[in-house]
């Protein structure tokens, strides 16, 4: 039980430094919160699931658009906030990052395949000229 309580009381201080949400909100918003997270992280943790093709949900669109406009006013800080397009400006900024984070795996299944067909590859030859030796 106490393992449980512990992982509840993560999760709230995660909550808390991710969003803002008071530390001792109910369970029921500590877990609303948690939803939202996890629905507008969905889409940079679906490389790592079983590729199937699926748009975004309404919900997980909105969702995105909401946080990321929380983080780049967050990033911004208040004198920002007066300023025409910021927002916009630091959303660009955070875009090639994160197409270079989304690729990252793939880029890494290329290259252990790559290693892969190279080294069957060199023990194919190997393996011929042991016979034809």
């Amino acid at each position: 039980m106490r393992a449980t309580y512990l992982a509840y009381c993560l999760l709230r201080e995660l909550n808390h430094r991710l969003t803002g949400v008071s530390r001792q909100a109910s369970p029921v918003t500590t877990f609303f919160v948690t939803g939202v997270l996890l629905s507008a992280a969905s889409p940079v943790l679906r490389p790592f699931r079983r590729m199937r093709p699926q748009r975004p949900s309404l919900l997980a669109a909105g969702t995105l658009v909401a946080v990321g406009r929380h983080l780049t006013s967050v990033v911004g800080g208040e004198p920002l906030r007066d300023t025409p397009h910021a927002n916009s400006l630091i959303a660009l900024g955070f875009v090639a990052p994160a197409l270079e984070l989304i690729a990252l795996p793939v880029e890494l299944g290329r290259a252990a395949g790559a290693g892969a067909a190279r080294a069957w590859r060199r023990m194919l030859a190997i393996a011929a000229r042991e016979r034809t030796a």
